[in-house]
């Protein structure tokens, strides 16, 4: 069974990371903690918008309605 290597893994995660915190960090450096609240609302938008039902299977496989 092939499983993800740790490297897959750890880019993912951080990846992850980077969606969440990134705009949070920016925001706070641009605008102080005004910007840090609107760029951690931006955040919860990315992720919310990331995790529709309508996203194809990972493997690649077409699925018939």
């Amino acid at each position: 069974m092939a499983g993800k290597t740790f490297g897959e893994d750890l880019r993912n995660e951080m990846a992850g990371k980077g969606v969440m915190w990134g705009p949070a960090i920016a925001g706070a450096v641009l605008l102080g903690p005004v910007g840090f609240a609107l760029g951690l609302a931006t955040s919860v938008v990315l992720v919310a918008s990331g995790s529709s039902s309508d996203s194809p299977p990972a493997n690649g496989d077409r699925v018939e309605k």
